[in-house]
């Protein structure tokens, strides 16, 4: 079993095998467009520009030995893959490599009259319906609306539509099954652009900030016109830092296109596609300017994939821990933000899977609004049950800062003590109570707020900062679990 992870800037493709615990390339052996398109499709593409190979990357191990797709196939979790050097000849392969083709933008729709999918006449053809669309999306609306050459690729099924902008699906428009003005055999087809014109890609090891250009499908840098400080800060703060050390520039490298020509941050955006950019050399001077970088500071990175039973995978590359995030609370909501970091534009629905303890879990109670860019955005309760000492004080680790130690009193009772104990593999708590403050151990948890009903503290909702601004005064959690045999 292995899961997609990305494509590299240079078309290389990355994997997660589930086998041997490893993110890395895939060997080019029986590479071919039916494995490509599949990989395209799954990243959100129409289909594939070129399939072709590299030379293999000491940057990473070798996860997949061989992709078997038909091509038919809706994710390259669906296809055989060889998690071994079956044919023995990966060792001296290449790194299976693709190039996706860009989305133009045409609206496809289906008829339900006849069955068939195709486009849309643009008669008519107006922002209120590309905003429906879009919304219908998981977009907050159309960044523009547009049209394109009729394409005698496809059949055309709709020949208008007339929305008010407030409907929630296009299924609640007023659409025309039949050429009522007689213009559409010579008119373009509907298109729209649901997403920002640009986002941010990666960040290169020496800073140099990769932007996704989405007027022009390139993948690379930025010129430095007008780079500074507030555009460096929105950039890191949505890489998951709290903003940036330092920007500055570094010589051009032809090892990328120019794909932003200019990036305007008010500061208070929460993602770089919140900006306004300029995808053409407006300023005329980017032809020998230098690239836009920035210095973030340091952090564990990060990288999130779909495994098995559409269970969610978190990759920690700083301690090589592969982890999951517990389901307490993961709603429609988590499951859209999830889905659109993942490439799938119409987002997702929430569905849960029992517990496979070969991970670790490393994220609990993550709640996101629904509107946020990157998954890392969203909120979570990063603490965990270290354990109880002898004289009964609650000790717990904060996932946020690696520290194990105590719980401030406040609001602790006898449903949380119920769940610590219960956890340890008690029935429950004889008595819960509250001894001194111990300078022997930071505050790592200012509250916890459990039902009662929960099978482990990690389900309930914990404060991991003091929000009643008592604590620095107040006792420590303690517990006294009941004697009987543990379960």
């Amino acid at each position: 079993m292995a899961t997609l992870g990305h494509i590299d800037p240079d078309g290389r493709l990355i994997m997660f095998s589930h086998f041997s615990m490893v993110v890395g390339s895939v060997c080019s052996s029986k590479w071919g467009i039916e494995d490509a398109e599949v990989v395209c499709r799954q990243l959100g593409f129409p289909g594939v520009v070129s399939f072709f190979t590299l030379p293999r990357s000491k940057q990473y191990d070798r996860a997949v030995f061989g992709l078997h797709c038909t091509g038919t196939e809706r994710f390259v979790e669906e296809c055989p893959l060889d998690t071994s050097d079956f044919s023995g000849i990966c060792s001296t392969m290449d790194d299976a490599a693709v190039t996706c083709g860009q989305p133009n933008g045409r609206v496809m729709m289906i008829s339900h009259s006849n069955g068939y999918i195709g486009t849309v006449c643009s008669s008519g053809w107006n922002k209120e319906d590309a905003d429906v669309i879009c919304r219908q999306q998981g977009f907050p609306g159309a960044v523009s609306y547009f049209t394109l050459p009729r394409s005698i690729q496809y059949v055309r099924t709709i020949f208008g539509i007339h929305c008010s902008g407030t409907e929630k699906t296009v299924e609640e428009c007023p659409v025309d099954t039949i050429d009522y003005n007689g213009m559409c055999s010579s008119m373009e087809d509907a298109a729209v652009s649901c997403s920002q014109s640009a986002s941010l890609g990666h960040i290169e090891p020496d800073g140099r900030v990769i932007m996704i250009s989405h007027s022009n499908g390139y993948m690379g840098t930025m010129c430095a016109s007008a780079w500074d400080k507030e555009d460096a800060d929105i950039i890191c703060r949505q890489q998951g830092f709290p903003g940036a050390v330092s920007f500055f520039t570094l010589p051009r490298t032809s090892h990328f296109d120019r794909a932003v020509f200019g990036i305007h941050c008010t500061g208070f955006e929460k993602a770089v596609e919140e900006c306004s950019f300029d995808t053409w050399d407006v300023s005329g001077t980017c032809g020998t300017m230098e690239d836009a970088a920035v210095d973030c500071g340091q952090s564990a990175s990060i990288d999130i994939f779909l495994g098995d039973q559409n269970r969610i995978l978190v990759f920690d590359q700083s301690t090589n821990q592969v982890g999951t995030i517990c389901a307490n609370g993961w709603d429609n909501n988590d499951a859209m933000v999830f889905c659109r970091y993942m490439g799938f534009p119409n987002g997702g629905i929430a569905t849960y899977t029992h517990r496979n303890y070969n991970y670790t879990r490393i994220a609990y109670n993550v709640r996101c609004l629904g509107n946020e860019t990157n998954i890392k955005d969203c909120s979570k309760d990063d603490a965990s049950l270290g354990h109880i000492e002898p004289d009964g004080r609650v000790m717990m680790i904060s996932h946020s800062n690696g520290y194990i130690g105590t719980v401030c009193s406040s609001g602790w009772n006898q449903e949380n003590a119920d769940v610590i104990c219960r956890q340890q593999g008690f029935p429950g708590a004889v008595s819960y109570f509250t001894l001194p403050r111990s300078i022997q151990y930071v505050r790592t948890i200012f509250g916890i707020h459990c039902s009662g009903t929960e099978k482990t503290v990690e389900e309930c909702p914990v404060d991991t900062i003091d929000y009643n601004g008592m604590c620095s005064s107040m006792e420590d959690a303690a517990v006294s679990c009941s004697q009987s045999a543990r379960h």
